[in-house]
């Protein structure tokens, strides 16, 4: 669920990293980083409900907002390596090229921190999963 979801929201960002730079004419690195938090914002509300909402209990529920803040943290870390390398690999191969390498990359940082660090239920202990 995690890939389909994350894969049709990718789509979704190819759309319009396309629209702002091909159509709108928005620098390519300004364009990257609006669609990458366009992008942040539907995937923490998908995942949240539908991919790691099973692991969280009744009483964990309304910590949405702990939720949140840490899925942002972890994301930061991974949008601030995903900008370097897209800067320096749009500086030798096509934007959309690049953007594909940088989702791969990204996406495994993102699954690790999202499963052992973001989306674990109040009794579970951070990163010992």
């Amino acid at each position: 669920m995690y890939l389909l979801i994350g894969g049709l929201v990718t789509l979704f960002g190819f759309g319009v990293l396309y629209v702002l730079v091909d159509r709108l004419h928005v620098d390519k690195n300004l364009a990257f980083f609006i669609q990458t938090v366009i992008n942040l914002e539907i995937l923490f509300v998908l995942y949240n409900w539908h991919v790691w909402g099973h692991r969280i209990s009744t009483s964990t529920k309304k910590s949405v907002g702990k939720r949140w803040a840490k899925f942002h943290i972890a994301r930061a870390v991974a949008m601030i390596s995903g900008q370097v390398m897209f800067f320096a690999l749009s500086l030798k191969i096509y934007y959309l090229l690049a953007n594909a390498a940088v989702v791969v990359f990204v996406t495994l940082i993102n699954y690790s921190l999202s499963d052992k660090f973001v989306f674990l239920d109040e009794n579970e202990e951070p990163l010992k999963r």
